[in-house]
């Protein structure tokens, strides 16, 4: 399961809509550049994103520079998937009214309890005060006693590249090479 890519509400202008990515961008979990695709078939049931860019302009300005953060969290139960993604939506939500936020998007492997997300934001402060305010600050604390195990990144890239198919192999790559060596990589 997938929730799109989302800008923040703050990132356009009212009644401003985002234009849509390129057709002939692949989603990441169709590149064939990927390995080990075919082993995560039975979980990788994403919904079609409704996936949009965010050009130059407004706050992914040419020129300026994006604060980019990518996570894994791998569940010590699948049991406790359900709840786990209904806590995840709560942020998802709360980020895109979070100031400062370019764009959001969450990946669910419920019935492996891997869940991976990926945000883009103005600066760092932006993001560190989205992970200090409620309700990310008190769900983290009730879901961390139900995590195996987690993995945050975090790089800059220019603004006015912000497209999520690109975030997300990089994302990924920065994940998994880090996760690889704990034997616990693999694909959103």
């Amino acid at each position: 399961m997938e929730l799109p890519w989302t800008s923040g509400r703050q990132s356009r202008q009212p009644g401003e809509r985002s234009p849509q990515l390129d057709e002939r961008s692949p989603h990441p979990d169709q590149q064939s550049s990927q390995p080990d695709q075919q082993s995560l078939q039975p979980d990788q049931q994403s919904l079609q994103p409704d996936e949009r860019s965010l050009q130059p302009g407004g706050q992914g300005a040419a020129g300026t520079v994006a604060f980019v953060m990518g996570s894994r969290f791998e569940l010590e139960s699948p049991w406790r998937s359900p709840t786990f993604f209904l806590l995840s939506l709560r942020v998802w939500r709360q980020a895109r009214r979070t100031p400062g936020l370019l764009g959001v998007s969450l990946r669910a492997h419920p019935v492996s309890g891997v869940f991976w997300t990926l945000s883009a934001w103005a600066d760092e402060p932006s993001l560190r005060e989205f992970a200090r305010t409620d309700p990310h600050r008190t769900i983290m604390k009730r879901a961390r006693p139900w995590t195996k195990s987690s993995t945050f990144r975090f790089w800059t890239v220019p603004a006015g590249t912000l497209t999520p198919a690109p975030l997300w192999a990089d994302a990924v790559a920065r994940i998994t090479a880090s996760t690889q060596d704990d034997g616990q990589g693999d694909r959103p």
